[in-house]
């Protein structure tokens, strides 16, 4: 009998690391701050759905958690090196980190996503950048060729019968009377200062009046819309657009290894609160990350960010834990008999909303 006894209870046994009592075995579960998933107070207490999640687990088990505040590596390194007897946050399972460590079962669905700003950049930045770009270059090119083409047909009708005024001391001087002739006529200013005299300058003249009236409609509609089609959608549209825009992950995710394994350019930052007030401030135009945590932080921040409705990547979030680690059995069971309970669908409503 006493064999059978110390059978039923030898998985709840201290291994070095833990320093457990008798009565009740200490994990060490390391984790770090990724809301909703964990949260971290100003005085070190986690909250958060994996908390949670976690907690009822350990209160099935009989466990009692010391929890350690760290970084993903440390996570994954400390579990690899048995340091820690679990790790929770959000993490993902990847191929090559079940190389290194073992996971529970999944215990939440997402993807990578991506968040961008409704306006790509919005502001005065925004307008800046699309008025030095191509297309607006364009249109202002276009602009100038025809006021050179109508100021230079009127210099030919007009140089000798009317040198005065566009004439000019040399042919450059003439042009650019020319020139200055054509554009207040074309904004219908009309200062006066200078008229066509003959018969074929006065045709011309009429001809371009009613077709300035036109191309400055045109002129107008083109330049509104180049400036303000960027603050009625997202330049981001879907991944497709993403090599061709300025893209943010954060560092040593699953996010930055998927732009990595397709070629996408993107800078690497700190946390994913750092890549969304980058795309804020018009530094980046993109964040890949995580869909879920994007969607949080999104909703809690009153600017025009959205996240995308594609889902790049599926993720699933589990608990890591040390190879070989006689507590993946029990989390399982315990894990599997709280997923399916009606608190935790309350959980995830209260945190994410859905």
């Amino acid at each position: 009998m006493v064999w059978i006894a110390l059978g039923m209870t030898c998985w709840a046994q201290s291994p070095e690391p833990s320093g457990a009592t008798a009565e009740q075995r200490t994990v060490v579960v390391a984790t770090k701050a990724v809301p909703p998933f964990v949260d971290v107070d100003d005085r070190g207490q986690v909250s958060g759905i994996s908390v949670e999640l976690w907690e009822a687990v350990a209160a099935d088990l009989d466990l009692r958690t010391e929890w350690r505040i760290t970084t993903l590596p440390d996570i994954l390194d400390g579990l690899q090196e048995h340091r820690y007897d679990a790790g929770i946050a959000a993490i993902t399972v990847t191929a090559e980190r079940e190389r290194r460590i073992d996971f529970s079962h999944p215990y939440y669905a997402t993807g990578l996503g991506i968040a961008t700003a409704t306006s790509g950049n919005a502001g005065w930045l925004g307008v800046v950048q699309r008025m030095l770009s191509w297309g607006f270059f364009r249109i202002v090119l276009g602009l100038v060729t025809m006021l050179f083409v109508v100021g230079g047909l009127v210099w030919l009708a007009e140089r000798r019968r009317n040198p005065e005024q566009f004439g000019g001391s040399s042919t450059a001087q003439g042009l650019g009377d020319a020139f200055w002739w054509a554009a207040v006529t074309m904004t219908t200013v009309g200062y006066g200062d200078k008229a066509p005299v003959t018969l074929v300058g006065r045709v011309l003249a009429l001809a371009w009046m009613f077709t300035a009236i036109v191309t400055t409609s045109v002129f107008t509609a083109t330049v509104t819309s180049a400036l303000t089609v960027g603050q009625l959608e997202s330049m981001v549209r879907g991944a497709r657009d993403l090599p061709h825009v300025r893209v943010g992950v954060v560092q040593g995710t699953t996010g930055q290894t998927w732009a990595a394994e397709r070629g996408i350019a993107a800078v690497a930052v700190p946390s994913p609160e750092e890549g969304l007030a980058s795309i804020e401030a018009g530094a980046l135009d993109a964040l890949v990350h995580d869909r879920a945590v994007l969607r949080w932080l999104v909703s809690r921040r009153p600017s025009d960010l959205v996240v995308l409705p594609d889902r790049l990547d599926r993720q699933d979030y589990a608990i890591g834990l040390p190879e070989g680690s006689e507590l993946r059995e029990p989390v399982n069971q315990a894990l599997i008999h709280h997923l399916h309970e009606p608190a935790w669908d309350r959980t995830l409503t209260r945190y994410l909303g859905d």
